[in-house]
């Protein structure tokens, strides 16, 4: 299952929303979004949330933003090749 979760307000999401929570947590991948406009040390501390409380350190994340390749191409990538590593942070 891939999951995704919004950079910009993802902290606050599962802050509030319990389901947002469970979501990532069972989520075989992550898909972190709109990195392109949420701020660098938000970005870093929804990374240590997801990796320290919620997921186990061996769940895979990738950061979308407008610079990288197409989102389409992204979760085809995630769904054909679930063991390779995932793209690199935006």
């Amino acid at each position: 299952m891939i999951a995704t979760v919004d950079a910009a307000t993802g902290d606050q999401t599962l802050d509030n929303h319990e389901e947002s929570v469970r979501q990532a947590a069972i989520a075989d991948r992550l898909l972190i979004t709109k990195t392109d406009i949420a701020d660098p040390a938000a970005i870093s501390a929804l990374d240590e949330r997801l990796i320290k409380s919620i997921r186990v350190p061996t769940a895979s994340a990738c950061s979308m933003a407008r610079s990288n390749r197409p989102a389409c191409s992204a979760l085809v990538s995630m769904i054909q090749k679930p063991n390779q590593p995932m793209c690199s942070a935006g």
